[in-house]
């Protein structure tokens, strides 16, 4: 769905002037060189981890995160990828649009509450579950029952999402969770690492809904156990989603289902606290967004639209571009996705 979703996007963006929007509030600009992504790095190693399922070529964008929710995705009808947040102090949910533009802080529009109480979520995340083309919230609670808050087909503040309905307990077993539509049917799917090991299991969308909704778990792949931010997208430009991943080290890498491979595509990313990946520039390949610690400045790191691995020493420094910021103070928000 989201590569079907990009191609109208190009169009609505040919056939329309760009919109200019709100600059998030500015503090104090941060050096964009201080962030991750050089072009040198230090001699580091992959963990190992091994496919045991092979992702549906789907081709386009696949916007997944797990580190702070899930995916950037539409809320607004747009046709353009927005962030959807939790507010740390209140637990508001909130939605910023996308301008229809790449311009830096005025990139993403003024938050918007679209519902409240969420503070107690273990989980939030979004993705197209209910297969209707707009993008549905996720959520686990305290006690690991997982709920869908479905879109009501309509951008309107508090009546943006349905009610919460019950699609699964005992998510509790899982400590990363994550969206993507691995069969490309058109229906989002779940993937959690099981807490305590290395093991990612895919949880089948059935397109059934209720407790209905999702297949028993495939192991999908083994590795490590320390990574701190897992997340799924079309990295190599073959058409298939790839495993974008974070390690406990600082590096980040992607890990190609199809060819059982690994390459480091940067390296200094201890010092982001939240990831997120979308279209951000609407070029029609994935992009990483990421919250720096020291300034809370949230940054996009551009695709450059080539993957070019080195196979000497297994990096692909080429695939991000230098970070540029795009917005400032999101250390309100606990979950940024």
């Amino acid at each position: 769905m989201e590569y079907r979703r990009d191609r109208l996007r190009r169009v609505v963006l040919a056939a329309t002037t760009a919109v200019t929007a709100a600059a998030l509030a500015v503090t104090v600009a941060p050096a964009a060189t201080a962030a991750p992504g050089a072009t040198k790095a230090p001699t580091v190693k992959l963990a190992d981890r091994t496919a045991h399922l092979t992702p549906t070529a789907e081709g386009g964008v696949s916007t997944r995160t797990a580190g702070s929710g899930s995916r950037s995705g539409d809320f607004t009808t747009d046709l353009t990828p927005d962030i959807l947040a939790r507010n740390a102090s209140n637990g508001q949910l909130k939605v910023y649009p996308h301008s229809g533009a790449y311009s830096g802080t005025a990139t993403f529009q003024p938050g918007v509450t679209i519902n409240y109480g969420w503070g107690g979520m273990r989980w939030i995340g979004q993705g197209d579950l209910t297969g209707d083309g707009r993008n549905d919230v996720a959520y686990i609670d305290a006690g690991g029952v997982l709920r869908l808050a479905a879109h009501s087909g309509v951008w309107d503040g508090t009546n943006t999402l349905l009610s919460g309905e019950v699609i699964g307990t005992g998510w509790n077993i899982n400590d990363m969770v994550f969206t993507d539509d691995w069969d490309a049917d058109g229906f989002d799917d779940i993937l959690a690492r099981r807490a305590g090991t290395g093991d990612v299991y895919m949880y089948r969308n059935s397109g059934l809904g209720g407790l209905s909704s999702f297949q028993a778990p495939l192991l999908a792949i083994s590795g490590p156990d320390d990574d701190v931010t897992l997340t799924m997208g079309d990295f190599t430009n073959d058409a298939t989603t790839d495993l974008l991943f974070v390690q406990s080290n600082g590096v980040m890498g992607v890990f190609n289902f199809v060819t059982d491979e690994m390459w480091s595509i940067g390296y200094g990313w201890q010092i982001i606290n939240a990831i997120t990946i979308a279209d951000v520039n609407l070029d029609g390949v994935i992009d990483v967004l990421g919250r720096r610690a020291s300034d809370n400045a949230l940054l996009s790191y551009t695709h450059t639209g080539t993957w070019a691995p080195n196979p000497a020493n297994g990096t692909a420094y080429t695939t991000l571009n230098a970070p540029v910021v795009i917005g400032f103070n999101w250390h309100i928000n606990n979950v940024i996705t």
